[in-house]
């Protein structure tokens, strides 16, 4: 290019170029986009939340299907989302399509949330993701308002409490509680909510020591 050129031809850009690894770090340390910004998290704490969850979902991370319910519409992966039309596998897929920047949104991704648009908007993790761009998926979601990150932050200012991520849990990620019943009251949400609580802390084996942590950790949060 001749110093004419360079003068007169006005300057483009480089197109931006989706990566193609899935690397969690790269999304742990907080994006901007057009309509917000997501504050960084660190990776130490995410990759425990994210266990929490596995230890919950699938014995500690096993990359497997719901042995019971629907085939059409069946936990998948080591988060167990749904694999049916618009259920948790799509939702979270559609999340992170949405509101990562195209600079850290994975060429696999993007060309994943096409191709289900385009079909019937369901998306099976197990058969589309390895483990750990699973991670990547849930994580991007985890740090979104939509994915419940007011409640992970406080799982962190409580000292990691069990009883914070448990919360996380069952308004975030299952809310199986909300529809035992076709018309639950208040009254059964509720009960059903708790029993689902007991259950939890049982798969993590909360203990009476684990009882004692909960309320040190519940007076520090609240001083």
């Amino acid at each position: 290019m001749g110093v004419f050129d360079v003068l007169t031809k006005p300057f483009i850009p480089e197109e931006i170029e989706r990566p193609e690894v899935w690397d969690i770090s790269t999304i742990t340390s907080g994006w901007s986009n057009e309509s917000r910004t997501i504050d960084p998290v660190k990776g130490k704490d995410m990759d425990e939340f994210l266990q929490l969850i596995m230890d919950l979902e699938s014995d500690g991370g096993e990359d497997v299907y719901q042995a019971k319910g629907l085939d059409k519409n069946k936990g998948a992966g080591i988060f167990q989302l749904e694999t049916g039309k618009r259920q948790g596998g799509m939702t979270a897929l559609t999340r992170a399509y949405g509101q990562l920047p195209k600079h850290l949104t994975p060429q696999a991704l993007a060309s994943h949330y096409e191709e289900a648009t385009e079909g019937d908007s369901s998306y099976d993790v197990k058969a589309k993701l390895h483990p750990h761009q699973q991670e990547f998926l849930m994580a991007v979601n985890i740090m979104l308002p939509q994915g419940g990150r007011r409640k992970y932050d406080k799982w962190v200012a409580s000292g990691k409490s069990k009883e914070k991520f448990i919360d996380w849990w069952l308004d975030e990620h299952w809310k199986g509680w909300t529809s035992d019943k076709k018309y639950p009251t208040n009254q059964e949400k509720y009960e059903a909510r708790e029993d689902k609580k007991n259950w939890a802390k049982k798969k993590l084996g909360m203990n009476i020591i684990d009882e004692v942590l909960e309320l040190e950790n519940k007076e520090n949060y609240l001083k």
